[in-house]
């Protein structure tokens, strides 16, 4: 039996930053959770690309900084359909990047490499 699938709906919020959200988990009633695991977006074409503003070579340069300090600051976004986006929690990460959720949807378990840890938010 062949599964088509059809889009239904696409969210972007201000918050999102350029090539920095990562994996996706559903959480209750429509909910879903985002990790991102880039401290600062991607620059537009990609970090070689010749074209970058300064700006953007400086946040390179910044996140690859404030990583080896060990300064936490990716995110977890709360979604819906209906309500948008919003930041799920204020514990931040070197890079979240994998994310599940427990079979009651009451737990949410955030991957940090970086840190080498799971943290687990409720």
């Amino acid at each position: 039996q062949n599964l088509t699938l059809q889009h239904v709906a696409s969210v972007r919020s201000s918050i999102f930053q350029n090539m920095a959200l990562n994996d996706v988990v559903e959480g209750m009633d429509g909910e879903f959770y985002v990790t991102e695991w880039l401290q600062f977006g991607m620059p537009q074409g990609g970090k070689w690309n010749p074209a970058r503003s300064k700006m953007e070579m400086w946040n390179q340069l910044k996140a690859a900084l404030l990583e080896a300090a060990g300064v936490r600051s990716t995110r977890v976004f709360r979604c819906s359909l209906q309500e948008g986006c919003s930041v799920a929690s204020s514990e931040r990460f070197l890079g979240a990047n994998g994310i599940t959720i427990s079979n009651d949807k009451q737990s949410i378990f955030v991957n940090d490499p970086a840190a080498r840890c799971i943290t687990v938010l409720e």
